[in-house]
């Protein structure tokens, strides 16, 4: 009986079971034995039996407190090879053969398929699997994601969309060998999102391990995957970047609208069909749902009931009616019909589908058609056919209300999109709404910007001639979406012009948007997505799309004027949505009055679009016909010379010069250009001081830098990781570091044969996500296509180097900039890398044959550990000894020993007292002879000398001086009678002149001291004061002179 209650019964052990259940009814007491009835009987299918090739069918008793008789249980054979058709099931009570599903049912044969999900709990097939990514600790870990599961949401699964690996499994137990189908939607590519397949051997098929696309505009997107006859355990696993999520901006989760499960055990009855849904043919695999205005109630319906249509209204797949509401104004619109013969008449139309009544008091009425008016004019740049709008000829120009002319002679067109009047989609224009639940957008299907679509085509959006405006008739879980796209990309060059960004063109658009109630949150979306790398290289990847701004909430009437930066095709994208989360809202009506409405649209300087006016040629020449004719690549008209001439060396031609002022601009320091377009380094660098420094070296590979642990708002570890080239490509000029995500490849089964993530340029980051013991890469970012400088300069164009300058080593800095905008780096961002010489670094070690060396030492300021402060501005240093100089004289200081005998010892170390190059040692020691004295001792003596004679002349002057003194002294002295009367001389002949000759002066030999001198003259001074008066006044008069 044990064995019987097993949900599997080998058949080997059919015989054993027998006997027991046999022996069991023997010695039970006849009280205790009652037989189950038929509603207490389960049936259950057998493994395969190798040997006999057949499957058994047994009875078992779903309660306790019975058991299944003899009569009623018998091992039915079925091959184990057999199936039915989809759309049938097996007969077991009559002659096992495959029959078809009656009507108001559906059936997969030998499958099954999940696509009911309006219970609060998943069904009881699929269990939740949480496995937390690495965070602060293990009990963390389990709290944070004990919240994140798969939610039912009635058309559909909704997954996490946080950082926990949350894996929804399914266990298939296959009869045969079979296959798994799901339907899913993935739009956000920040989700990573896999589905694998573990057969029982624990290991994963070939080809059963799959990342699915992305999705766009709302479809869903199906995928098959081949199964294998045994246990397969299914995973669908989604996990979020830590780096990419935040407390404000969740990614949008993935949702599956149904799973499919072919190779089960086969079906012994079909299922009926779901509430909203019925099936009116026989042998069918699935159900259909509801139209409007109808509904289906129960299960298995076979028709749908229609609504009253006067009271009562439905949506696609319904399960119920519901009351219709009285018209307002906002149940309908107005809208201008088809131009026919200039004119076109206003009319007004219900918001489809229509879900109010106007029978009732208080209702509106919709308001009659108005009388016929000519026909709006074209937007500027364009002219009509008689039915709708072009853009004019590229020679051409109109201001939309006459037809396109031709530029005069020697002027071009000024072509731009320029969007006033919407009476229809224009060129190169796509509208479109998409639900979340596939009902909630009106009825019709999304129209290209090539046919014009009539007012109801299901777009989402009302053509109003002076706006566009959303539907209001859409439901709360759509999101309406205009796209622009600018084909061939924006007139202009390079994307940076002397190291700054170039402005190639704007856009510039009106609008307000309204939100009900008030204080919801209605969102609109502003973005840019490039078809094309820069490099040319085509792609469809979601990453390329940049939400350039966004606004939420109500919002008056206001314009936005966005900078393009990039000359590459694009395409421009506003999208509308009426709540936070419309995955979970569902088809309801809750925001209504929730609307977007656009005033106007101008994108300038597009290659395509139309000419509002024509400008001057100033910039290129004429042919004979006085058409605008570019110079060749590298080349600029001159008007004065009339004829295309070449920029000096290391300058370039500026692509968005206007006069004959700025035809050419320098390249940033350190660059060069020879063809005139593209500066470039030459990986030489002459400093200051003149030396050469040759990066060549360190050129030929990429630095590379990782942060230390970063962690979520949720606690989530990850880490950034740099790597950075240095002077790019000799030929291109192009940067080579290139960074990738492997995340998504290798995160939970090897599987090569996935595309990775990939960008390339002179600086790049991605980011590094622990997984289960390793390291694994994700989200690559480029942040520096273009060099624009290379210099000893510490600042350049605004921006600073973050480091502390070396008072010995010479500091090199390389200048990048990136043109691509994001939301907070608005002016693009920019990498500041600084080579300085490391002597002691070991240096790069090539193994044989090998040309990828270990990288440098890479550091990051101190300031901003992780790399920039604002998430904008980079700053970088390489230390490396392929920075170093090669040693020379220049490097090495000569130190001199004592002079002894006429010898001494010369020796040599570095300057500044350490080794600042590389590739050179100290000379060792020498001997040369030296004089005695040293240079010091000659610098003293020279000084001893210098003041020596000095002093010399000086004495020699006054002592010339002293004997003129002494000569007109003793002429005095010589005129003093024995009497002590003295005779002078005249007044006027006092002594000799300053320029007499000295020899002229003879002295007596009995002459004085010269203290005697001044005695005797003191004698005679005495003499002459006891004299008359006329005696003391000459002698006052002599005494005063001498």
């Amino acid at each position: 009986i044990l064995l019987l209650n097993r949900a599997y019964v080998y058949s080997t052990d059919m015989i054993i079971s027998t006997i027991i259940y046999m022996f069991a009814c023997l010695v039970a007491p006849s009280s205790a034995v009652r037989n189950c009835g038929s509603h207490e009987i389960d049936y259950v299918m057998t493994e395969c039996d190798s040997k006999t090739n057949h499957m058994f069918r047994l009875a078992v008793p779903s309660v306790q407190d019975c058991t299944i008789s003899p009569s009623t249980q018998s091992y039915v054979p079925i091959p184990c090879d057999h199936s039915c058709e989809a759309g049938q099931y097996l007969d077991m009570e009559g002659d096992k053969r495959c029959v078809a599903c009656p009507p108001g049912t559906y059936s997969l044969g030998s499958g099954i398929r999940h696509d009911d999900w309006s219970g609060l709990e998943l069904p009881s097939d699929f269990t939740i699997d949480r496995s937390g990514v690495k965070i602060m600790n293990e009990e963390e870990s389990a709290a944070f994601c004990n919240t994140s599961m798969w939610t039912p949401a009635g058309d559909f699964l909704v997954s996490n969309n946080d950082e926990c690996h949350i894996k929804l499994f399914y266990m298939a137990d296959l009869k045969v060998n079979g296959a798994v189908e799901f339907e899913y939607q993935y739009s956000d590519s920040s989700l990573h999102f896999h589905f694998y397949v573990v057969d029982e051997n624990c290991g994963t098929p070939t080809g059963n391990s799959i990342w699915p696309e992305t999705t766009t505009k709302g479809n869903w997107k199906t995928i098959r995957a081949n199964l294998t006859a045994g246990h397969n355990k299914l995973f669908w696993s989604v996990y979020a970047v830590p780096y990419m999520t935040s407390k404000d901006v969740k990614p949008k989760p993935v949702l599956i609208r149904s799973i499919s499960v072919l190779g089960l055990a086969f079906a012994e009855a079909c299922t009926k069909c779901p509430p909203g849904f019925y099936q009116d043919q026989s042998g069918q695999s699935r159900c259909k749902a509801c139209a409007p205005n109808s509904y289906a109630a129960a299960l298995g319906a076979t028709q749908c009931v229609q609504c009253n249509a006067d009271e009562e209204y439905s949506l696609y797949g319904s399960q119920k009616c519901e009351p219709r509401p009285k018209c307002s104004e906002s149940d309908y619109y107005k809208f201008h019909d088809k131009c026919k013969a200039g004119e076109t008449v206003e009319k007004y139309a219900w918001i489809d589908p229509k879900i109010c009544r106007g029978d009732v008091d208080g209702a509106v009425q919709l308001p009659e058609s108005g009388n016929p008016t000519d026909c709006p004019a074209c937007n500027p740049g364009m002219q009509s056919n008689g039915t709708h709008c072009n853009f004019c000829p590229p020679t051409q120009y109109s201001d939309g209300n006459s037809p396109c002319k031709n530029c005069p002679a020697g002027t071009e067109p000024v072509t731009k999109i320029q969007l006033e009047y919407w009476d229809e989609i224009p060129p190169n224009t796509d509208i479109y709404c998409f639900s979340v639940s596939g009902k909630g957008c009106p009825i019709g299907a999304a129209h290209k910007g090539d046919v014009v679509p009539p007012a109801d085509a299901g777009t989402g959006w009302k053509l109003a001639n002076d706006v566009i405006e959303t539907n209001l008739g859409n439901a709360d879980d759509t999101v309406v979406v205009l796209e622009m796209y600018v084909p061939e990309g924006f007139k202009g060059g390079r994307t940076t012009v002397g190291g700054r960004s170039s402005k190639v063109g704007t856009v510039t658009f009106v609008f307000e948007t309204r939100c009900d109630p008030p204080d919801s949150k209605c969102t609109l979306f502003f973005a840019s997505t490039f078809p094309w790398y820069y490099r040319g290289e085509e792609t469809d990847n979601a990453d390329d799309f940049n939400v350039i701004n966004f606004w939420e909430g109500s919002q008056n009437k206001q314009s936005y004027s966005f900078v393009v930066t990039s000359t590459l095709p694009q395409t421009f994208t506003w999208a509308f949505q009426k709540s936070v989360n419309p995955e979970l809202e569902g088809p309801t009506f809750q925001y209504k009055s929730a609307q977007l409405k656009i005033h106007s649209i101008e994108i300038t300087n597009s290659r395509v679009g139309g000419a509002v006016e024509c400008s001057a040629c100033e910039m290129k020449k004429t042919d004979t016909h006085g058409q605008c004719i570019g110079c060749p690549k590298g080349q600029f008209w001159s008007a004065e010379d009339s004829v295309c001439l070449s920029c000096p060396a290391d300058y370039i031609v500026n692509p968005l010069s206007t006069n004959s002022t700025d035809r050419c601009i320098a390249c940033g320091p350190g660059m060069t250009s020879e063809d005139g377009v593209t500066c470039k380094s030459t990986c030489n660098v002459t400093t200051k001081e003149g030396r050469t420094l040759n990066f060549d070296r360190l050129n030929t590979r990429v630095g590379e830098a990782k942060t230390a642990p970063m962690f979520s708002a949720s606690g989530a570890e990850y880490f950034q990781y740099f790597k950075m080239g240095l002077c790019g490509d000799a030929k291109t000029g192009l940067g080579a570091a290139e960074c990738t995500g492997n995340l998504s490849r290798v995160a939970y089964q090897s599987d090569e044969s996935m595309p990775q993530d990939k960008v390339t340029g002179f600086v790049c980051r991605s980011l590094l996500v622990p997984h289960e013991g390793s390291l694994y890469t994700d989200q690559p970012v480029l942040l520096a296509d273009e060099l624009v400088a290379v210099t000893e300069d510490r600042e350049y164009l605004g921006h600073k180097v973050l480091f502390e300058e070396s008072p010995f080593m010479t500091d090199v800095h390389f200048y990048y900039l990136s043109f691509q905008q994001t939301l907070s780096c608005e002016a693009g961002r920019s990498v500041i890398v600084t080579v300085r010489c490391d002597p002691d670094d070991p240096g790069v070690q090539f193994e044989t044959n090998s040309t990828s060396p270990s990288s440098d030492t890479v550091l990051m300021p101190t300031k901003c550990p992780q790399g920039t402060c604002d998430g904008c501005h980079y700053n970088f240093m390489r230390l490396s000894r392929d920075a170093c100089p090669v040693c020379d004289e220049w490097d090495i200081e000569e130190i001199p020993g004592e002079c002894i005998l006429g010898e001494q010892t010369v020796r040599y170390t570095w300057k500044n007292g350490f080794k600042t190059c590389v590739d050179g040692t100290i000379p060792k020691p020498i001997q040369r002879r030296c004089n005695f004295l040293n240079r010091d001792m000659k610098i003293a003596l020279s000084i001893g000398l210098l003041t020596t004679i000095v002093l010399t002349v000086v004495s020699c002057h006054y002592q010339k001086k002293t004997k003129k003194l002494e000569y007109k002294y003793q002429k005095l002295v010589n005129n003093t009678s024995a009497d002590g009367t003295t005779n002078f001389a005249p007044v006027e002949s006092c002594g000799v002149d300053d320029d007499d000759d000295e020899e002229e002066v003879a002295f007596y030999k009995d002459q004085r001291s010269f203290i005697g001198k001044l005695r005797v003259g003191a004698a005679v001074n005495k003499a002459q004061l006891s004299s008359d008066d006329e005696a003391r006044t000459l002698t006052a008069d002599t005494t005063s002179r001498i």
